[in-house]
């Protein structure tokens, strides 16, 4: 059918005249006109494929997700290699052509059928499944490497990424651990609250100055030290407070009165 369809374009009034011919027919008058063609150096890429829609978030979200889990996956496997742990190639290379697959074209954009998204859906678990058993796997046996002994429970604190960061971490408490300060490795202390009903219970604090594909050991103290600042965020009911502000709601939740503590007056 197609062949016929290219012998009805060969002479089809409004459209180019087509020539029907094979491959090394064309290949030779490349050749001969090849002083006439243009020479393109570099990548084929086209730029109006740049930050192009989907119309599958979820699915693009997934793809992008499983890349990120991947790289830190990647990185703490490697790293585990210095401890002359093997490397799991072959667990990641089939993780890897799952999320490739996943990345035709068709199925990024969301121009395939319905049943197409719950396969790859199937198959974005199967990955967070597989590679995030592999990543907590590395990332426990560097901890093992790391020396954390020393007063109170340590938090050993990750980064993954190329440069340093200062981001917060969250972390589950003992049911009957009493939490007076967080502090790094060098004794300084860390703005922290504690979250969560007592049953799950959850330690909240800035991790501060973590190196890029490094690590710090933070510690809960159970006193807090003589400089340490008080918690700064305070929270009932009716109340919330920082530094800056106290903010106080009635009983339905509406703002009934803001406090600017720096200026010293009432802004509602």
């Amino acid at each position: 059918r197609m062949l016929e369809f290219a012998r009805i374009g060969e002479n089809l009034e409004g459209l180019p005249r087509l020539e029907h011919n094979g491959a090394e027919a064309f290949f030779r008058r490349v050749e001969q006109n090849a002083a006439d063609l243009a020479t393109w150096v570099g990548e084929l890429y086209f730029e109006l494929h740049r930050g192009t829609y989907t119309t599958q978030a979820a699915n693009k979200k997934k793809n992008r997700r499983a890349e990120f889990l991947l790289r830190e996956t990647e990185i703490l496997q490697s790293i585990g290699m210095l401890d002359k742990s093997e490397y799991p190639a072959r667990e990641l290379t089939e993780i890897w052509k799952i999320v490739l697959k996943n990345q035709f074209h068709d199925i990024i954009p969301g121009s395939s059928i319905g049943a197409v998204y719950k396969d790859s859906d199937a198959d974005y678990e199967r990955v967070f499944a597989e590679a995030g058993r592999i990543r907590d796997a590395g990332l426990q046996a560097l901890s093992a490497m790391v020396d954390t002994r020393g007063p109170k429970k340590p938090i050993f604190v990750f980064n993954a990424l190329n440069w340093e960061r200062s981001d917060i971490v969250e972390a589950p408490l003992p049911a009957q651990m009493k939490v007076a300060g967080v502090a790094d490795a060098f004794g300084n202390d860390m703005p922290y609250e504690i979250v969560g009903p007592p049953a799950r219970r959850r330690v909240r604090f800035l991790a501060r100055n973590v190196p890029g594909i490094g690590y710090h050991v933070f510690r809960l103290l159970d006193k807090a030290s003589a400089d340490a600042e008080p918690p700064q965020l305070l929270a009932s009911e009716t109340k919330l407070e920082n530094r800056w502000l106290r903010v106080e709601f009635d009983k339905q939740g509406l703002i009934r009165s803001i406090f600017d503590k720096d200026a010293g007056r009432e802004i509602v």
